[in-house]
């Protein structure tokens, strides 16, 4: 397997207004690693903590870091 980078963004989920947050991750299998992402960030035990999981290029990720 090979590593590869993946940019993600965390955005508010339906009428929440919160500031996106944007990080970066070197992963093995990026498909995998967005799903689980997605799955903790919805089924948060905090229901403030709670965000959506928004994959994002590399250079959205320099302009907004």
């Amino acid at each position: 397997m090979k590593a590869q980078d993946c940019w993600i963004k965390l955005i508010g989920i339906g009428d929440k207004v919160v500031k996106p947050t944007f990080s970066e991750h070197r992963v093995w299998d990026k498909e995998l690693f967005l799903a689980s992402k997605a799955t903790q960030y919805a089924n948060h035990t905090n229901e403030d903590e709670r965000r959506g999981v928004v994959e994002i290029s590399h250079s959205e990720y320099l302009a907004n870091k």
